[in-house]
């Protein structure tokens, strides 16, 4: 109300000076209504502009007190030490299936394949209800663009699985017989591929994987059973390792690639590990999250089959209705007539229903007890369907 009065008081403050510089009535009093209306137009946007702020001000404030408790929690902090542990264990099992012993064999493919998906299903079974057991930047990655993690929780889990990568594989290193560690199972490209060819293979491994995660970790999926989940993931990590040692080793995970990249000081085409598996994981995730999301696909499936039905119920013509059969007599009829009639009720009798025979039966029953010539009844059975 006071802004509203102090409008006016300065528009007819203005409309005085306009009447008495030019001598106009009408055209002070338009420039007064024109210079009021500007006045409460400027002080709207003014008020409307301070109330986004505040209400900017009060979301980003909401959002630092929920980070600050976040943090404050002590299941972060397990969580977060769970998947360094889960990643330290997973590096110093997988790179040490690489190195080889004095007086054994070369390690093999399918050797080093079945220690990846072993070790996997171990810790998904083991850390998955602490921390999720990610073990891998490129799934914390996609789960963080797919908004079920908070950016607090990315940045440390991102930071303990690299941390866990390069403690693990510097533990190797040291119980490892010296001169005999090799390369410490780190990634390169085969020599008869580029860059960008390692970099494909490394982007379809990890796509399929993470889209693995993410179906078996679906809250909307029935499961096959306990444990399902760490099962399957275990599958993903042996079938893709099979498929890519030969290629690129098979790494689908920046922080496996770290750690003996960083102890054993060889970064040959680096890069290639860190962007293929995380763009892979962030395309599926994105992928499985806003189509193959089996939520939404049920709301989806129910909605069909419920207007299908709506349509089958519409369609549908009304019920039959049967009429029961009628007994109707005939007309007065000769004897001749009557002899026949009955002589063909009585060959047609077994071939009537139950209420027709009885009735029929009745009715000369009748006729021979009261010694009179009744009128014969002509049984018709006549089904009528009515639409």
């Amino acid at each position: 109300k006071y802004t509203e009065k102090l409008c006016s008081f300065l528009g007819w403050c203005l409309c005085f000076w306009f009447q008495h510089a030019r001598g106009g009535v009408m055209a002070a009093n338009t420039a007064a209504v024109s210079l009021e209306s500007l006045f409460l137009q400027l002080l709207g946007r003014l008020d409307s502009t301070g109330r986004c702020a505040s209400s900017t001000t009060t979301t980003s404030s909401l959002r630092r007190r929920s980070m600050r408790s976040e943090i404050q929690s002590l299941e972060l902090w397990r969580a977060v030490i769970g998947e360094c542990l889960a990643t330290f264990f997973y590096v110093f099992l997988v790179c040490g299936a690489h190195v080889s012993w004095p007086g054994y064999a070369e390690p093999s493919v399918l050797a080093i394949a079945l220690t990846s998906g072993a070790a996997a299903a171990t810790l998904v079974q083991g850390y998955g209800h602490i921390s999720g057991a990610h073990m891998n930047p490129a799934v914390t990655l996609a789960t963080f663009a797919t908004r079920k993690v908070s950016p607090i929780r990315t940045v440390l889990y991102v930071s303990a699985q690299c941390g866990g990568a390069i403690a693990g594989a510097a533990l190797l290193y040291g119980v490892s017989v010296p001169g005999h560690q090799s390369s410490l199972g780190s990634n390169r490209p085969h020599e008869a591929l580029g860059a960008w060819q390692a970099f494909g293979v490394e982007f379809v491994l990890s796509f399929l994987l993470a889209s693995t995660v993410f179906a078996t970790r679906d809250p909307n999926r029935s499961h096959l059973g306990a444990g399902s989940d760490a099962v399957v993931i275990g599958f993903a990590y042996l079938a893709c390792t099979l498929a890519g040692l030969p290629a690129t080793g098979g790494s689908m995970n920046p922080a496996r690639s770290l750690g003996p990249a960083f102890v054993m000081n060889k970064w040959v085409d680096h890069w290639v590990y860190w962007f293929g598996p995380i763009s892979g994981g962030l395309l599926a995730g994105l992928i499985y999250e806003y189509i193959f999301e089996t939520k939404k696909h049920a709301r989806a499936l129910k909605k069909t089959l419920e207007d299908a039905d709506k349509e089958t119920t519409l369609s549908e013509p009304p019920p039959v209705a049967r009429h029961d059969v009628n007994l109707l007599p005939r007309p007065h009829a000769s004897s001749n007539e009557s002899f026949a009639t009955m002589s063909s009720c009585g060959k047609s009798a077994k071939f009537q229903p139950r209420e027709l025979r009885r009735a029929s039966t009745s009715s000369s029953h009748r006729s021979s007890v009261l010694g009179k010539r009744s009128r014969p009844l002509d049984t018709i059975n006549v089904l009528h369907l009515v639409p």
